[in-house]
């Protein structure tokens, strides 16, 4: 079976014109991105099945990875998509938000007939961010003779407090990076620099973390910087995924090229001191009220 590629192109941008969006999407594909990330939830299904035969004409269907993720899961609807998509399989399927334990189950005993008939490669959660419940459902999903593949959530940085995510204040979110190592649980991060430049700015914070925050977005430099941190923090030496949008085609490729560089071990080691004190700056930020 393939590895997971740990450079994801993301889908949801459900403000875009779908069809300008399946142009940067091919783009993106054409560019070296052979895995995507989409969800029933995004709305753009009718521009989805050209845009992964686009991937699947450069690559081949086993080197083009799919990842779809379902508020509910439902069997007849993972078939039709599947067929409507045409290609062939999921590698991954996510659960997109959890619910209740038994529901959460339920859902996976779904996937996992999907999964013995091949229809489905990988199964995993998204969202998922209290250690206690997801350590349940994986040990669920063990005594059926599958795990948990990978969890997608909200990349922040490690060590940076509970609430540096505004609306995701887990007070357990170190706890979940070591129940998600220890159990061989892949990490999907979305939102790497995004989430940080638009949720980070509110009207309860300090004055002294308002400096800072001033001067981490006023750095020409800072979507790259941020993307080069969240490589080397999450990435190297492991099985994580970044996913990258295409909102903008220069970062679209920028990302790409930074992540690829950092993979690969040739980028320069100045750059990975200058990378990390821009984080530095954000680990120290007090946002108590976030």
């Amino acid at each position: 079976m393939e590895e997971m590629p740990q450079i994801c192109l993301g889908t949801n941008l459900h403000s875009v014109n779908l069809e300008h969006l399946k142009t940067k999407f091919k783009e993106a594909i054409h560019l070296g991105y052979h895995h995507i990330d989409s969800a029933e939830a995004y709305g753009n299904m009718s521009i989805m099945p050209e845009v992964i035969q686009y991937g699947i004409e450069i690559y081949g269907r086993e080197k083009f990875w799919v990842t779809w993720k379902y508020n509910n899961i439902n069997e007849t609807t993972i078939r039709d998509n599947i067929d409507r998509l045409d290609c062939d399989y999921f590698d991954l399927v996510l659960l997109h938000f959890p619910n209740s334990i038994k529901s959460n189950k339920a859902n996976m005993d779904v996937l996992i007939k999907l999964k013995k008939e091949g229809l489905i490669k990988n199964i995993g959660v998204s969202n998922y961010e209290n250690p206690a419940d997801l350590i349940e459902l994986n040990e669920y999903l063990e005594t059926k003779g599958c795990c948990i593949y990978a969890n997608q959530i909200q990349a922040r940085p490690i060590d940076s407090g509970a609430n540096v995510i505004k609306g995701r204040p887990n007070s357990e979110y170190n706890i979940l990076l070591n129940v998600c190592r220890d159990h061989n649980i892949r990490l999907m991060l979305f939102s790497p620099y995004s989430a940080l430049r638009n949720r980070m700015l509110n009207n309860n914070i300090n004055s002294e973390d308002a400096e800072i925050i001033d001067e981490i977005l006023n750095n020409p430099d800072f979507g790259k910087k941020v993307i080069s941190y969240y490589t080397r923090e999450y990435l190297v030496g492991t099985g994580n995924v970044l996913i990258n949008g295409v909102s903008n085609g220069a970062s679209c490729m920028q990302n790409y090229n930074t992540i690829q560089s950092i993979l690969n071990g040739t980028s320069t080691n100045q750059n990975k001191i200058n990378n990390a004190n821009i984080f530095k700056k954000i680990t120290k930020l007090k946002l108590s009220k976030m």
